[in-house]
């Protein structure tokens, strides 16, 4: 996959994801599109605040995440 930092979309990085064989739940794409949306980052800085929070933790080829979504972070 290219650096996160290529990508200007959730649909972008879902497509490469997907085809290179990473298991992640869709709410996760739809979670980083209203992180985006709602503090106004691009989808590269929310990726990183996510996993920076673990609202998005990796193991191997698998994501897993909260379900809080941006909300986690305003919790913490």
């Amino acid at each position: 996959m290219k650096n996160i930092k290529e990508y200007k979309t959730t649909s972008e990085w879902y497509k490469d994801a997907r085809s290179e064989g990473y298991n992640f739940p869709v709410a996760m794409c739809h979670g980083l599109d209203v992180g985006q949306r709602k503090l106004k980052l691009s989808f590269a800085d929310v990726f990183k605040l996510f996993i920076k929070n673990k609202i998005i933790i990796q193991v191997n080829d698998s994501f897993i995440y909260n379900l809080e979504g941006y909300l986690a972070i305003k919790n913490n």
